[in-house]
């Protein structure tokens, strides 16, 4: 039997909070040990006495007494061999110095866990590391847990990647106190065990469709977006570990056609953006939510030749990112940023991104019948009208009229959740037009920037 090591990583990170935080991370993924040093220039003294041998530096920049440059000038004249791993709050485009050099990473701050862990295993051989992986259960998020109230199947809190412990028993009713109390332990999911998530899923079903039939017309704007947002995550999870059943299918038609419906009664951005800005649901299922809101609305006003337009608008807005993991698609700008820079961090989440278009395109296969309009609106959604997208670089000319407007409605969706400021939003949505100047683009642009518009102070609360 062959021998499996421990990984010693060197720490360099002036604020000791956030250093025992990516110890313990680390700790709960690796067999790992670890040096800590709270400056560049300690974390220099501490290489040159030579008296430890480390796998892997994982340095953050901003630093007092020897920034995290300093570490890695003296780490690449004299420990070629030892991958660097930069860890800042800092944009990667900031520090070109670390750019396409051999055994370099980037992870920003936040970071997000299996952001990092992918950049360990991308630059580091962790073959023959005792790495600690369990993929038995399925994590479900405190938002969409809060929508449920009773379970049916008991809950797990994660300690670390091999550690699950139980902390509610089966047909337990989550009360809002213990959301409340998870939230303030920093904990954000609860797990499922993955043998039992089919049934979790066939009973989250029947008591969402039942919530979405009873209560019918009363629904208020947001509850119904928090709702859909949940939903969308548990039916991406399932795909995501089974593939698509009958039950996730009912489940997500049902739950787009309650966000279409929704779109006829409440028509004012101010609500939808706002809700945007309090929920706690992750960026992934605030992406697709907005979007499939926005492009209903488009399709309810504008005339286009597909008589189901706004049908394979909703699919494509809840599907288009179907093969991304959630920080893939909040880091996607960057992302994208660092394909067109040729850049070589992060190659795993690189490649996926790169390809994601056409792999959720033929996912969506797994339907026995894919219209053929949402299969080249979710290949077309990165293209742009000037020539500049991806993967073909098609201009105006080219693209389909419904790609037209879920690319508008996309970008409309980023820039808000990026700049999370409702008057930058609309000058930049402004400052668009020369782009979308051109028809299929012009028709839906000039729409939704007079939706924006409608009032003196454009998106204020």
């Amino acid at each position: 039997m062959v021998q499996k090591r421990s990984i010693h990583f060197l720490v360099v990170e002036d604020e000791p909070e956030v250093a025992d935080v990516i110890c313990l991370f680390l700790g709960g993924n690796f067999s790992a040990s670890f040096t800590m040093a709270s400056s560049g220039t300690e974390a220099v003294e501490i290489l040159k006495r030579g008296e430890q041998q480390f796998q892997m530096i994982i340095s953050d920049f901003n630093m007092p007494n020897g920034n995290g440059n300093y570490v890695f000038e003296f780490a690449k004249n004299n420990l070629k061999q030892t991958p660097f791993i930069l860890l800042t709050s800092d944009a990667w485009a900031d520090h070109r110095e670390f750019h396409n050099i051999e055994g370099v990473g980037y992870v920003s701050k936040p970071f997000i866990d299996d952001v990092l862990i992918k950049e360990i295993e991308r630059l580091l051989d962790t073959s023959m590391a005792e790495v600690n992986v369990d993929h038995k259960f399925v994590g479900i998020s405190l938002p969409t847990l809060s929508n449920i109230r009773t379970i049916s199947h008991p809950l797990y809190v994660k300690l670390s990647e091999d550690k699950f412990v139980k902390i509610l028993n089966a047909n337990t009713v989550i009360s809002s106190e213990n959301i409340l109390k998870y939230k303030e332990k920093g904990i954000s999911y609860l797990y499922v065990e993955k043998d039992y998530f089919p049934e979790f899923i066939k009973n989250f079903r029947e008591r969402v469709l039942n919530h979405m039939l009873f209560k019918g017309e009363a629904f208020k704007a947001c509850e119904s977006l928090e709702l859909s947002a949940g939903v969308h995550e548990v039916v991406l999870g399932a795909m995501k570990s089974f593939g698509l059943s009958k039950d996730t299918e009912e489940l997500a038609l049902k739950n787009i056609d309650m966000v279409r419906q929704m779109s006829e009664k409440f028509s004012e951005l101010n609500a939808i953006f706002k809700w945007a800005e309090y929920s706690e649901q992750e960026y992934s299922f605030l992406h697709s939510v907005l979007i499939c809101y926005l492009t209903t609305e488009v399709a309810r006003h504008l005339k286009f030749d597909s008589p189901y337009s706004s049908e394979i608008l909703s699919l494509a807005a809840y599907f288009h990112d179907l093969s991304l993991e959630s920080h893939q698609v909040k880091n996607e700008s960057r992302f994208l940023k660092a394909i067109h820079l040729q850049s070589k961090i992060n190659k795993d989440d690189l490649i996926a991104v790169k390809n994601h278009a056409a792999v959720s395109a033929e996912r969506l296969k797994q339907w026995l019948v894919c219209p053929r309009e949402l299969y080249t609106v979710v290949c077309e959604h990165h293209e742009k009208p000037d020539g500049t997208g991806f993967p073909e670089g098609k201009n105006s000319e080219q693209i389909h009229e419904l790609s037209a407007c879920f690319i508008i409605c996309e970008d409309l969706v980023q820039s808000y959740l990026e700049l999370k400021d409702r008057s930058m939003v609309f000058r930049y949505f402004e400052d668009q037009k020369p782009l979308y100047s051109k028809e299929p683009f012009k028709q839906v642009h000039e729409f939704l920037l007079a939706k924006l518009g409608q009032t003196q102070n454009p998106l204020a609360s």
